[in-house]
């Protein structure tokens, strides 16, 4: 294979040599063959660390020599590598990202090695790490076969599999991912990975064609023949794969590409990156015909054969992530780039489309606001109190973060809706909207008393739809719209990153599970469509509920791992090359408590001492039921205990305490708590993601318009003689009105330790007081907490309004209910 003129062009006589950073690699060329690469000290102590097997990395820097790229692809690489970014946690304990010590900075030393590893994390930004492994490695065959006698071992399945994780997320927020799903969305597959959804309505599981990790190294190797010359022509003909084969050779190689939709006659060209006088260099035909024959070949011809029958029976039982082939959709186009033309179809119907938009923010301000109109168990389970995450704030968050709902009229409608004066009004809106968008859908999620009749007609006219996917419902997709901006709106994404399509659809199919188990009840305890979008509103859906940090993971990696149960504990995760992460790790001491529970999402991975993890969870969680949201209130809800640590603790200073763990399947974990010290003594420690949990949990529940409040005078009285006789350390207990009351202190440490050992305290946020221990009396709470916050109002965010003329201005909502 020759190789082209701007590869390895400081290469003098047999050997390449390296010494770039602290790296030192020698490889002979003579020797190479067999496998010999000599390593510095230096390197295998890197290597070590960074928990890569040594004949993995040999193998990588061997294959590596056999991958080419263009002058333009090097450019787009080292782009990547130079703007990946790192986080840290609390004082420099802990960091998220790609850190000057991470496995990256090793795989980057070498040019062999940052081609290896470009290549790898191409492959990560559409397949499962797993996928991607397998794909490697067949890669790595396909070289090594070449090579002479003797030939060098390759690294098992499991070797090549941890170093592809270490490349997962390099590329994740430059355009590669973008460009992926942009050409192999050209297949025409409406929806790409629903044999991975776990309890999806249909039994026909719909998906895009994935071929066999073999075939796809096939491919891959026949790009670089192209790239190096050894090649002129190659046609790709099959499924989904060779458009992201097509993506590898424009991004990386920059190759000449054209692309047909399908391999008839008539079929017309979707898209080509060179003038029609040029022949290009690769060919792509998508089909998922099994004859192996096609129009228009050019060259050396590989077929992808389309795999996924030997999956899709087993799909109901064990979804397979393995087999889900999406890129990323950028935000400004991320609902058309998904749900098409069903999508379009909500679009041209703004009156609907917005007052169902509006309508939910309004509802979500009146859980927020906890409405005394609302559930009390829905206000209990409700975790979005985020300032963008209902109300006009929501409707902003939602036109900012996905520019699709921006035509006026929506707009508009959205605004509208949004200042409904009541949440009975709001829920009526919703309810109307909703039925006269199932009406216009008709679809087997919204209407399923229509629908059998329809199957029916179906099979009497001898219809097939075998190969039509489903149209999604607009019922549900103007639900996945409405939580999608309401969980978002409590995620700091970085910028440049983009959610994956199957992460999206996965949500979309959440939602249409909840949808359909509501609208075919029946009878007087039939619950309302607005439960779908209420947490844990269909009570028998608990597989539906996850936690923010999983929602985010979810999104940004388009895994959906429903078959794992979510560890209460849990207060970081990396997975697929994203790091998501609570941001009570990054600073536990901020004004308003609720910021602590925001969740963080960047490309790479979890440190600690060099090394890489994937999970932080928590030593005083481990007995943390999962089915915790769901218990009723226990006897003693403030220990004793509780109190004590807070009185001892108060005035401590916050240190970080890090372990490490391995769980049953010997991956090593960290356990991460805070520590309460003075000088070298602790006093306390509590759990981050506990406390996290308990300030949501606990916030929202407080009834209080801030005007004086009529109810509570008579108490208020009461309370301010209590509290001028009260001592003045950091709790207050006291019994009023036949309950035993605590008050612990405005203190940003005392309010973790208090969120973290008292079960469910009301967190004042700019409530007045006596309605807080209102709250607790009235709903006969025989022992509770308050926690006091300092703030001296609601947190609801600055609200942009639109005014007549098109200009905007700023506002704070300053009245119980009312809406800007």
């Amino acid at each position: 294979m020759s190789s082209p003129p701007y590869r390895d062009a400081n290469r003098t006589g047999g050997e390449i040599s390296r010494t770039s950073g602290l790296l030192q690699i020698t490889i002979d060329s003579g020797a190479a063959a067999s496998g010999m690469v000599n390593f510095s000290m230096n390197i295998l102590g890197r290597l070590s660390q960074a928990s890569i097997d040594t004949l993995t990395f040999g193998i990588t820097v061997l294959v590596g020599n056999y991958i080419f790229w263009s002058p333009v692809g090097f450019q787009r690489v080292y782009d990547a590598i130079e703007k990946a970014q790192v986080r840290k946690g609390f004082k420099d304990i802990l960091w998220f990202g790609f850190g000057l010590k991470s496995p990256m900075q090793v795989l980057v030393e070498t040019d062999q090695g940052v081609k290896f590893t470009a290549l790898s994390s191409c492959l990560t930004e559409v397949y499962s790490t797993n996928m991607a492994a397998q794909i490697m490695l067949a890669f790595s065959r396909k070289i090594v076969d070449k090579m002479p006698e003797p030939k060098p071992p390759l690294p098992s399945l499991l070797q090549m599999h941890n170093l592809v994780e270490k490349t997962a997320g390099i590329l994740s927020t430059s355009n590669f991912p973008l460009w992926a799903e942009q050409y192999m969305s050209f297949d025409g597959e409406r929806v790409i990975g629903q044999h991975a959804w776990p309890k999806a309505l249909n039994k026909m599981r719909y998906s895009r064609g994935v071929g066999s990790a073999t075939e796809i190294a096939d491919a891959l190797y026949s790009l670089m023949e192209l790239s190096s010359g050894a090649l002129r022509h190659v046609t790709l003909v099959g499924v989904a794969d060779a458009g992201l084969v097509a993506a590898i050779g424009v991004w990386l190689l920059d190759l000449s590409v054209v692309i047909y939709a399908s391999d008839k006659k008539d079929g017309n060209i979707v898209f080509r990156n060179t003038s029609e006088d040029v022949e290009p260099q690769l060919t792509v035909i998508f089909t998922r015909r099994q004859d192996r024959t096609a129009l228009y070949q050019r060259g050396k011809t590989v077929f992808l054969s389309d795999a996924t029958l030997l999956f899709k029976s087993h799909a109901q039982i064990k979804p397979n992530q393995n087999r889900v082939l999406g890129g990323r959709v950028h935000w400004k186009e991320a609902l058309s780039g998904t749900f098409g033309d069903d999508f379009k179809s909500l679009l041209a119907m703004p009156t609907l489309f917005g007052a169902a938009i509006g309508s939910a923010a309004r509802i979500f301000t009146a859980l927020a606001e906890a409405d005394p109109d609302v559930d009390m168990k829905w206000r209990r389970h409700c975790s979005s109190y985020f300032p963008d995450s209902f109300g006009q704030s929501l409707v902003n968050f939602a036109l900012d973060r996905f520019p699709e709902l921006k035509p006026k009229p929506l707009k508009a409608e959205m605004v509208r809706a949004a200042r409904i004066p009541s949440y009975g009004q709001a829920q009526a809106t919703y309810e109307s909207t909703m039925n006269k968008l199932a009406a216009s859908c008709g679809c087997k999620v919204c209407c399923p008393a229509n629908y059998p009749a329809k199957e029916k007609r179906t099979r009497t006219s001898g219809e097939s739809a075998n190969h039509i996917a489903p149209r999604f419902c607009l019922v549900a997709i103007s639900e996945t719209v409405v939580i999608l901006a309401r969980r978002l709106s409590g995620i700091n994404v970085l910028d440049g990153l983009h959610p994956k399509r199957a992460g999206l659809e996965y949500i979309y199919e959440v939602q249409q599970t909840r949808v359909s188990r509501l609208r075919k009840q029946s009878g007087k305890n039939a619950l309302p469509i607005m439960c779908s979008i209420i947490e844990h509103g269909p009570h028998d859906l608990g597989w539906t509920e996850v936690s923010l940090l999983s929602f985010a993971r979810h999104i940004f990696s388009g895994q959906t791992l429903h078959d794992e149960n979510e560890d209460p504990g849990c207060s970081a995760m990396a997975m697929e090359g994203i790091c998501c992460y609570l941001d009570i790790l990054r600073e536990p001491q901020q004004d308003d408590p609720i910021g602590l529970c925001r969740v963080n999402v960047i490309p790479g991975y979890i440190q600690w001492n060099d090394r890489v993890f994937h999970k932080v969870g928590e030593k005083s969680t481990s007995l943390y039921s999962t089915s915790a949201p769901l218990q009723g209130r226990p006897k003693h809800c403030v220990p004793d205990k509780a109190v004590r640590d807070i009185e001892r603790s108060y005035g401590g200073r916050l240190e970080v305490l890090v372990s490490e763990e391995f769980s049953k399947d010997r991956s090593a974990f960290l356990e991460v708590d805070y520590g309460i010290f003075e000088e070298m003594q602790e006093l306390g420690r509590f759990g981050p993601a506990r406390a996290a949990r308990s300030i949501c949990r606990s916030s929202g529940l407080i009834s209080c318009q801030n005007d004086g409040c009529v109810e509570s005078k008579s108490l208020a009285k009461d309370l301010e003689g209590i509290m001028a006789d009260g001592n003045s350390g950091p709790a207050l207990k006291f019994d009023i009105c036949g309950s035993e009351v605590t008050i612990f202190n405005d203190d940003q440490v005392v309010r973790l330790l208090a969120a973290f050992g008292c079960w469910e305290p009301l967190f004042q946020r700019g409530e007045c007081i006596a309605c807080c221990v209102r709250t607790g009396c009235r709903n006969g709470w025989r022992n509770f907490a308050v926690v006091r916050a300092g703030l001296s109002s609601k947190i609801r965010g600055k609200v942009r309004l639109t005014v007549s003329d098109g200009e905007t201005s700023e506002s704070e909502s300053a009245q119980h209910g009312e809406i800007i």
